[in-house]
């Protein structure tokens, strides 16, 4: 005699990976001085059945950190942390999974420390038994000065100095750095390039061919803090 199983009704997926129900995703973060503390965790939701669905969320917190606050954004709308159940739905076809951004859950710890564990639960509206969740833990730690963060990194002069076209710098960061950018002064301090860093290893280029010759002043920011300034000359 076969066996068969229930299809699930709901699928969540992160970046297109199929999550089992109740899987636990991790966010690692670290507290930044004097700058907005929030992290955000976005999932997908199928609609995994042969029939259209409005489907819910529904927020449940199983551990916080006192004082810190979290909320929901879902089918358009974002709502206070007093609310736990959307007051909106999506709406999805058969097989149809929502975009990237249609649902977020945001962690606002202001400046407190340590672990907040929530689950969000994403149900049929016109079945509350057909459901799916996932068990998302908001992780803060300690501020880290970009003095630790320095010694931790390998970052060289740039090169070559003076520079005609470009100028480059080699770099390793460590896994400390949650964003970092590159800025172009000049000599009276006006910012006259900016650019992001995404890959956090390997050789970044800045092209001068826009700037006139002259003295100017590149530094590096590191979770938005200068970290490190080199005097380089434009020269052709």
């Amino acid at each position: 005699m076969a066996i068969g199983f229930a299809q699930q009704p709901i699928i969540i997926f992160q970046n297109n990976i199929q999550l089992e129900n109740d899987a636990v995703i991790q966010i690692d973060s670290l507290m930044r001085v004097n700058y907005y503390n929030e992290a955000i965790s976005y999932v997908e939701v199928k609609n995994n059945t042969a029939s259209e669905m409005n489907v819910r969320v529904r927020r449940t917190v199983i551990d916080s950190v006192p004082n810190s606050l979290n909320q929901i954004c879902w089918a358009g709308l974002c709502f206070a942390p007093s609310v736990w159940d959307s007051q909106t739905m999506e709406l999805l076809a058969p097989g149809q999974t929502s975009d990237h951004e249609r649902f977020s859950g945001h962690y606002l710890p202001d400046i407190y420390l340590g672990m907040t564990v929530i689950r969000y639960t994403f149900y049929n509206d016109a079945n509350h038994n057909d459901t799916a969740s996932v068990i998302v833990k908001y992780n803060y730690s300690g501020y880290v000065s970009v003095n630790e963060i320095l010694a931790k990194s390998v970052i060289n002069n740039p090169y070559p100095n003076p520079a005609k076209s470009k100028i480059s710098f080699d770099y390793q960061l460590p896994s400390l750095v949650k964003s970092a950018s590159v800025k172009l002064y000049n000599i009276v301090g006006q910012e006259v390039k900016s650019e992001n860093i995404i890959v956090f290893s390997g050789k970044h280029e800045l092209q001068l061919n826009d700037l006139q010759e002259g003295v100017y002043f590149m530094t590096l920011y590191l979770n938005g803090e200068a970290a490190k300034t080199n005097r380089i000359i434009v020269k052709r």
